[in-house]
């Protein structure tokens, strides 16, 4: 099960990249089968708490990729809601395996926060709202993800969503409504995976760091 979702992943991603089929809504389905493979693997591989809400939380990311490259009609309020969606059940996941705030740790993610938000906002007009919307929940998960770095699976988790975060991010936003971004063609799908697929690798090899704490706390008692 886990090598055909590998398989069938790492070929979409691969078809999608190169536009075979040219195919506008075959694209589509290219666009958002990776993701779905890998939120399928997390809820088949990953331990709780993080299981449950990150895997489906890949399944919304997924259909936010489907709805982005789906060629009928403006569907960018359906998928912001869907991504949005996604990126809170990671952060629910995420937190739900490391409750403690770690408030320091948010500080470089609010600036920047503020440097992407007077990038970009100023020029986005009636989607402001939306805009600002995803530059927090991004920035919180990426605040929640270095909140459980030095865990096992964390320092994967963490670069997995700086590069979604300048990937999804910025990006994105300066291609759609600042100016084109060379080689966008080719390096927004290929950062977008690259940070979906370590995010997904840390979640899947990740240990609660309360786990983590038990040895500890035995070998105290031991001594």
């Amino acid at each position: 099960m886990i090598r055909a979702l590998f398989i069938t992943g790492t070929l979409a991603a691969a078809l999608h990249i190169l536009g075979l089929p040219a195919q506008a809504h075959l694209q589509a389905f290219l666009a958002a089968l990776p993701v779905l493979c890998m939120g399928l693997w997390v809820l088949l591989m990953a331990r709780p708490p993080l299981r449950l809400p990150v895997g489906v939380g890949y399944l919304l990311m997924a259909l936010s990729e489907f709805l982005d490259a789906w060629p009928a009609g403006d569907l960018y309020i359906s998928l912001m809601v869907c991504l949005l969606a996604g990126y809170l059940l990671i952060v629910v996941g995420l937190t739900r395996s490391d409750p403690v705030p770690r408030l320091f740790r948010a500080a470089p993610f609010a600036l920047w926060a503020v440097i992407y938000g007077v990038w970009i906002l100023p020029v986005v007009g009636e989607r402001a709202g939306w805009e600002f919307a995803f530059i927090v929940s991004s920035c919180v998960l990426m605040w929640r993800a270095s909140a459980r770095w030095e865990v096992r699976g964390g320092g994967l988790v963490l670069l997995g969503a700086l590069m979604l975060g300048l990937s999804d991010g910025l990006l994105w936003a300066t291609h759609e409504f600042r100016h084109p971004v060379p080689g966008a063609r080719w390096l927004l799908p290929l950062t977008s995976l690259a940070g979906q697929v370590l995010m997904a690798l840390g979640v899947v090899v990740a240990t609660d760091r309360q786990e983590e704490q038990v040895p500890h706390v035995v070998a105290s008692h031991q001594v």
